[in-house]
């Protein structure tokens, strides 16, 4: 069947306003950088391992644990202390969980041997707390900007 000449089609009385075009899609909200930064401070490498990173996570707690139980070790298990040692305990603070159980184990231990290795011993927890300081910096990094790029292979030209 065909319309009839000369009938026009009478506007919607109600017309809806277009849709607007679709949005570019955006970039994937990052969660809050914050909780993975406090991870990796209280467990060395637990902030790499919530971004994903396994092989970091596992490298950083390896590194950050070993250098502070071993220099624990070197000093006869005295060198955590706020009161004696007090600079090098401000680097301690930076490895976070490890500081608290060694501060709450030998609180109140005294040295009653001559120990050889004792300045080596705070020096290697002192590292292992600023070891931990880079890779809560490295975790803020990714957890804000995401993931360094590699830079592209240059290509080898043949003369």
């Amino acid at each position: 069947m065909s319309e009839p000449t000369g009938a026009t089609l009478s506007p919607d009385p109600d017309p809806s306003p277009p849709a607007p075009p679709p949005a570019a899609p955006a970039a994937a909200a990052r969660p809050s950088p914050w909780v993975p930064l406090a991870a990796g401070w209280l467990v060395p490498g637990a902030g790499h391992a919530m971004l994903g990173k396994v092989w970091p996570a596992a490298f950083i707690a390896a590194a950050v644990l070993a250098l502070y139980v071993g220099g624990m070790a070197l000093a006869g298990w005295t060198n955590v202390d706020p009161v004696k040692h007090r600079w090098y305990f401000v680097t301690h603070v930076f490895a976070g969980g490890p500081t608290l159980a060694a501060w709450l184990a030998t609180r109140g231990r005294e040295l009653t041997e001559f120990r050889p290795h004792l300045s080596a011993g705070e020096l290697f927890t002192a590292l292992a707390g600023l070891l931990n300081l880079i890779a809560v910096c490295d975790v803020w990094t990714r957890a804000t900007r995401g993931d360094p790029s590699p830079e592209p292979a240059e290509e080898a030209t043949g003369a």
